[in-house]
């Protein structure tokens, strides 16, 4: 519709459907951090070292992050490059169109980019520093996604129209607050791990702690009503049915090319083909 270079175009969503493979959290680097602390530590036993250091799969995020941010960055930079040298491949939404000013223009676009963008650091940082481990930063990264959507279900209008009744239209009162309230929350307990000592399961915990248990036990109410909330907003819009059909595909599928590659890998080399080739 805006008349762009169809080679650009395909080009540049080819190579850039490469970058999920690269950038964290990609699953491929999950499948490969398993396969390789396996192989490490039948490699360390067979040395006589039987108690070998894992293979983190967040030193495979932290590695690949600034290969896969470079590529970001090179793409973009191949783009405004093209873009100059022939304006004819990349035209400009016309001034007139939409007759929004610049600031609005740029409200819609921190709008649209922020969060997700916010949501993607908050992942990828509690993997980095220690916060939180892949399968615990997914679990923030789903609840995240989730409060997102709820936003998003209420600022499009889409509750109007939905007439699926959901049991938590009780809790459901502001367009925003339970998604501020429990995102503010989530942040605020990502802090608190920071900084204090969470667990209960201890046989003497210092004041501090236990200020912070208390603190962090309140934030979870606050959490759990905006979970609850954009849960209800999500499944009033029939949103959520195939968003957890694609999930439980996805994550099958995954399973199933692992679960292959180790028996093809099995009877290749239970056949002799590794010594042949």
């Amino acid at each position: 519709r805006r008349g762009y270079d169809p080679s650009l175009a395909c080009g540049s969503i080819c190579a850039s459907g490469t970058l999920g493979q690269i950038i964290p959290p990609s699953i491929v680097l999950v499948i490969l951090g398993d396969q390789i602390s396996n192989a490490y530590s039948d490699a360390q036993r067979a040395i006589g070292n039987w108690s070998p250091d894992p293979v983190s799969v967040g030193d495979l995020f932290a590695g690949a992050l600034i290969p896969g941010l470079m590529l970001v960055f090179m793409y973009m930079g191949y783009q405004l490059l093209i873009a100059i040298i022939k304006p004819e491949s990349s035209p400009p939404i016309p001034r007139d169109e939409g007759k929004t000013s610049t600031g609005d223009f740029i409200s819609k676009i921190l709008h649209a980019l922020v969060p997700p963008v916010a949501l993607i650091v908050s992942v990828l940082g509690s993997i980095l520093t220690g916060i939180a481990t892949p399968t615990e930063a997914a679990a923030v990264g789903a609840i995240g996604s989730l409060l997102l959507a709820g936003m998003r279900t209420q600022e499009l209008g889409m509750l109007e129209t939905a007439e699926r009744k959901s049991p938590f239209d009780f809790m459901d009162f502001g367009s925003r607050l339970p998604t501020i309230v429990a995102t503010l929350c989530l942040l605020f307990m990502l802090v608190l791990i920071s900084f204090f000592d969470l667990r209960v399961a201890r046989n003497e915990i210092p004041a501090t702690d236990m200020i912070a248990i208390i603190a962090a036990g309140f934030a979870s109410l606050g959490l759990m009503w905006g979970i609850l909330v954009s849960l209800g907003r999500v499944w009033r819009t029939d949103i959520l049915r195939p968003i957890m059909r694609s999930t439980m595909e996805i994550s099958s599928m995954v399973f199933v090319i692992l679960i292959g590659a180790s028996v093809f890998s099995l009877v290749f080399r239970g056949l002799g083909g590794d010594e042949m080739v």
